[in-house]
């Protein structure tokens, strides 16, 4: 027989298991809810999926037909355009010799017209892939602040992509590639740039600079080079040596510059 007190003890371990057994099984229908809940939203997206699948293949076999459909028109007018020439040939046949000689001529004639335009392309992109890599090796394209100043290039141009922009279209446009380089004014000022065909800032990295070209009206080239004794081995233009350095107040383009700033200080 079983004291009050040991079957007091099995009253409360029975509880605490029913109270175990309860919190277990109420985990594992929380753990079959989440679970439910997983597959049919892998269910949703695998229906989503085999519908975009769908799309793609409709929209490829629809393409395919397409060009089939363009290529099968193209040469039923070369089919036509051949046939009337042959039919014209038989009933005059002197003339369709001559005819076809100036065609020649003409097919001839636009086919060199084309291939120089072919090469004048592939050439103007040679310079200009030279120019952007003269240009990013000078460090004197600063992408963010032209973008920054550029409000309207916002969502069209990333930092990786602002250069090309420049190139393309900024150079030509006036836009600056950094707050001290003048593209319009430096070709206006050196005509030799237009004919080199080059852009602006490469021009002046390759060649202005060595020459003491100003990149704009208000730096004196001459004056600073001597004055802060640039390293050209070190800064391959004086304008790089400024971009760095401009934030000292020793620092400026011209003397005029020089003195304001010190009299500002006093």
């Amino acid at each position: 027989m079983t004291t009050l007190s040991e079957r007091k003890a099995l009253r409360t371990s029975d509880t605490k298991s029913g109270s175990t057994g309860h919190a277990e099984q109420r985990s594992v229908e929380l753990m079959r809810e989440r679970y439910n809940r997983l597959e049919a939203r892998y269910r949703d997206s695998a229906a989503v999926i085999e519908l975009l699948m769908a799309e793609r293949d409709e929209a490829e076999r629809r393409a395919t037909e397409y060009a089939t459909a363009l290529r099968a028109r193209d040469k039923t007018l070369v089919w036509r355009v051949g046939g009337l020439f042959r039919r014209f040939g038989r009933r005059f046949p002197s003339l369709a010799g001559r005819v076809h000689n100036q065609l020649r001529k003409v097919i001839a004639l636009l086919r060199g017209r084309y291939t120089a335009y072919k090469e004048s392309i592939k050439a103007e992109q040679g310079l200009i892939d030279e120019d952007r890599a003269v240009i990013t090796a000078s460090g004197l394209f600063e992408a963010e602040w032209y973008l920054a100043a550029n409000g309207d290039l916002a969502g069209h141009c990333t930092v990786e992509t602002a250069i090309d922009h420049y190139l393309r279209y900024g150079s030509a446009e006036g836009r600056r590639p950094n707050p001290d380089f003048d593209p319009l004014w430096y070709s206006a000022a050196y005509p030799e740039v237009a004919a080199m065909r080059r852009d602006p800032l490469a021009h002046y990295i390759l060649r202005g600079a060595p020459l003491g070209h100003k990149p704009n009206p208000a730096f004196d080239a001459g004056w600073y080079v001597q004055n802060y004794a640039v390293d050209t081995s070190e800064y391959a233009t004086p304008l790089r040596h400024y971009r760095i350095h401009s934030a000292s107040p020793d620092i400026a383009t011209e003397p005029a510059q020089l003195a304001l700033k010190r009299i500002g200080d006093l």
